[in-house]
């Protein structure tokens, strides 16, 4: 017997899947950020709503405050231990 599938399951009539998961990321509770894991570590998308928690704007104020990179979302007490921590991780 086939599985009955969700209503929302349903292919997003006239959108690519890129911009369903663009959507599906922008309407996510919570902040949501990706950022390259090498030694810039750019911040690559943010979601309005980490924009917004961090009390910014625009992804302008977001990048001004945060130096659009990882290491700005991290408090400088924690950001040498955290970023070792992310090197350690990535490493293995």
């Amino acid at each position: 017997m086939a599985k009955p599938q969700h209503p929302s399951a349903e292919p997003i009539s006239g959108q690519s899947a890129s911009e369903v998961f663009r959507d599906f990321l922008e309407h996510t509770p919570g902040g949501l950020f990706r950022y390259h894991a090498d030694a810039e570590g750019a911040i690559d998308f943010a979601s309005q709503e980490l924009i917004t928690m961090m009390g910014c704007a625009d992804r302008a104020e977001f990048d001004a405050l945060t130096g659009g990179c990882f290491a700005g979302l991290v408090h400088p007490a924690d950001r040498q231990h955290g970023l070792d921590s992310i090197d350690e991780q990535i490493s293995h």
